[in-house]
Parts: C-alpha cells; sequence; structure tokens
C-alpha cells in the first residue's frame, strides 16, 4: 500500500545540488552490500544515487535488507520466498543498521525478522520466509499470462533526464522502455526494466525491482504528486538467480491499481524473465 498526496514544486534542499549535472553513478550490487558488525546486525551505506524526494528509495532499503538476512542465516536455509516491509519513516541518505533475527528454523522453511534503524530510530519492520521447494505435485498457474510485448531489441535506453529537471535520482540508474498503458480496468502500465548497470537479478534486485516503476495512479494525475510506500509484499514464485539469466536481459514488468481511496492505494504487480518465467 502507498499514499499519494500533491507535490509543489519544492525539492528539499540537500536533494537540488546536482540538479543540472550528470546522475550519481550507482553500482547495484556494491551500494546494496552490508558488513557485519556484531549480534546479529549488519551496517550498509545508502548513497544518493538510490534517492527519492524525502530520502532513500524504500525498495532499495528492502534490498538491503534481504542482504542483510541472507547474510545473518545458515547456510542449509533456503532461498527468500516472501518479504513483508513496513515503512515507518524516510530513511535520509547515510548509514543505517539492519538487525537480524531467526525467529525459526524449519526443516523446509524458516522464519526472519529485520529492523532497519537510522540514528537509533526505526526505519523499517520485515518478516521474511525462507525455504526449500516442498514439491511440486500441485504445481498449476492460472493467473493471466505475460503481456504480448516483443523484446526491444538492443538494449534498453537508459534514462536520460532533461536538463534543468529534478527528477528522483534512482531513476537515473534504470533502463526501461514504458510500453504498455491501459485505464479500461483499473490503471495499468508496465514494460521492460532492468538496472543500468547489468546485473543478474537475484533476491535483493527483485526486491528493488518490484518497488521501481511509476505508480499506476500517477497516470491520470493532472497534478505533481508523491507515492511513499507504506507496505510491501513481495512473492518470489521461483528460487533466483534464474539458470542462463543473461546480465543485460531485462524483466517485463506489469502493475495495476484499481482505486485510491483517502489518499491511499494498493498497487499489484508482476515481473516476468525474457522466457515468461
Amino acid at each position: 500500500m502507498r499514499s499519494v498526496w500533491s507535490s509543489g514544486a519544492s525539492v528539499p534542499a540537500a536533494m537540488t545540488t546536482d540538479a543540472a549535472g550528470p546522475a550519481v553513478p550507482g553500482d547495484f550490487a556494491t551500494d546494496s552490500a552490508v558488513h557485519g558488525l556484531d549480534d546479529g546486525r549488519y551496517g550498509a551505506d545508502l548513497t544518493g544515487a538510490w534517492a527519492v524526494p524525502r530520502g532513500a528509495h524504500g525498495g532499495f532499503i528492502a534490498a538491503i535488507t534481504v542482504r542483510a538476512m541472507e547474510a545473518a542465516l545458515p547456510a542449509e536455509i533456503g532461498p527468500l520466498r516472501s518479504l513483508s516491509c513496513h515503512f515507518l519513516r524516510p530513511a535520509g541518505i547515510g548509514a543505517v543498521e539492519v538487525e537480524v533475527t531467526l525467529e525459526r528454523q524449519g526443516r523446509v522453511a524458516s522464519s526472519v525478522t529485520a529492523r532497519v534503524t537510522q540514528d537509533g530510530a526505526v526505519v523499517l519492520l520485515a518478516l521474511a520466509a525462507f525455504g526449500h521447494s516442498f514439491g511440486g505435485d500441485l504445481d498449476y498457474s492460472l493467473g493471466p499470462p505475460p503481456p504480448d510485448l516483443p523484446l526491444p531489441d538492443g538494449p534498453l535506453p537508459r534514462f536520460v533526464r532533461p536538463e534543468g529537471v529534478w527528477v528522483p535520482p534512482f531513476i537515473e540508474q534504470l533502463a526501461f522502455t514504458s510500453d504498455l498503458e491501459s485505464r479500461t480496468d483499473g490503471v495499468t502500465s508496465g514494460g521492460w526494466l532492468r538496472l543500468a548497470t547489468p546485473a543478474i537479478p537475484d533476491a535483493a534486485a527483485m526486491v528493488f525491482y518490484a518497488d521501481a516503476w511509476l505508480p499506476t495512479p500517477f497516470l491520470p494525475a493532472t497534478r505533481p504528486a508523491m507515492a511513499p510506500t507504506i507496505d510491501y509484499t513481495v512473492h518470489l514464485r521461483r528460487p533466483l538467480p534464474l539458470a542462463g539469466m543473461d546480465e543485460h536481459a531485462p524483466l517485463l514488468v506489469r502493475f495495476r491499481t484499481e482505486e485510491t481511496v483517502d489518499g491511499y492505494f494498493t498497487e499489484d504487480g508482476q515481473l516476468w524473465a525474457p522466457d515468461g518465467t
């Protein structure tokens, strides 16, 4: 769930200093890395390359949380299967700490919690499930198929900010095509998406991707707005990284919102590999 409010022309001063300059280069794997502290705590640095109007991008903070969880867990625990985050307050650019707790280690599935803090204040609370396969006897897929959108020839275009126009810096770390738009049954948007710096999508990257697309309620909007994430859940249907996934290959994404009420909206999304996985 997100909340939406209108935004004037003003932008926090700390984020306008390079408004006319090139994007701050970012490397997702390096920038989302964590380092061990003690007692199940991990440190990380939120850099300006992954900023939004009120601080650091929420999906990027969630990705760092995944990195810390993966670093803290025993090797025999399976891959990430689901992650649910509640964002308590914006996190500024700078250092954060992630405290990870293995709540229960099961034979197949395990439950993990994490608290992300900055300057002693809680920024994010997370609950995750990690687990091995339960077996595929009941596997089926009845949901909508991937959009019929051909893979573009050549590399995806990296977003280039118009001169003199401020945009959230994290957008400049992306390459994408926005080819899907519909308002017939809710508001739907999507296209091909990947990090501008090529990287094979792992669990942390997918958690970021799922929060990186332009919010669908912005399509019919008639004035500027912001959409901070309040709670956020990602389900990973396949263990990552996918076998044979090329680092230059983009993901096909589709997001949909049916309504906004009292300034809140829920957005549902799906992400596919180029082969339809």
